[in-house]
């Protein structure tokens, strides 16, 4: 299982490069996604999901740092909070690889479910906090039940990740951060 999830992130991460060598003429994916092509690589239907403001955050993050959290706990004065969530524990930063490969999960409709309507409310243990400048899109995954929250701004889409792809793909990076 742990060989599959490593091999499909290099391979998924790897022809979004190839995309952005096609798109950016050229440019390294860090100046390729500062120019716009992050949305160019980007499914329409996932690109229509997340509007231009977290694309343009997700896009150009200077940092992404992890977070595990609890959904259940009440949050009490002095514990740090994350959207209104109590953390558990902070993990290691992402680094630009495997930035590079969230966002590559991301930019795919194949990562989405988007054909099926939730049942249940989002209960995230693991939040994703990229930063830019002094804004922020926080990705709020729940691998229970299979679905990932998208807090920009104040607001919040949900949708269902895809089971046979981005969710054993996110689930490698992140129990990675807290070895």
């Amino acid at each position: 299982m742990k060989r599959n999830v490593a091999v499909w992130i290099i391979a998924f991460a790897g022809s979004w490069l190839m995309c952005f060598s096609c798109d950016a003429k050229g440019k390294r994916p860090d100046e390729a996604m500062q120019m716009g092509s992050y949305t160019q690589v980007m499914d329409k239907k996932v690109s229509d999901f997340l509007g231009a403001g977290r694309i343009a955050v997700l896009s150009a993050a200077d940092k992404v740092e992890v977070y595990q959290i609890d959904w259940a706990r009440k949050s009490g004065k002095s514990a740090m909070t994350v959207q209104g969530y109590p953390v558990v524990s902070r993990g290691r930063d992402l680094s630009d690889r495997q930035i590079t490969a969230v966002r590559a999960i991301i930019a795919a409709a194949s990562s989405y479910e988007f054909q099926w309507t939730k049942r249940t409310r989002l209960r995230p243990s693991y939040l994703l906090r990229f930063i830019r400048g002094n804004d922020t899109v926080d990705i709020a995954m729940d691998f229970n039940s299979r679905q990932w929250g998208f807090y920009h701004r104040g607001k919040l889409i949900e949708e269902d990740i895809s089971e046979n792809s981005a969710h054993p793909a996110l689930w490698g990076i992140i129990r990675s951060l807290f070895n």
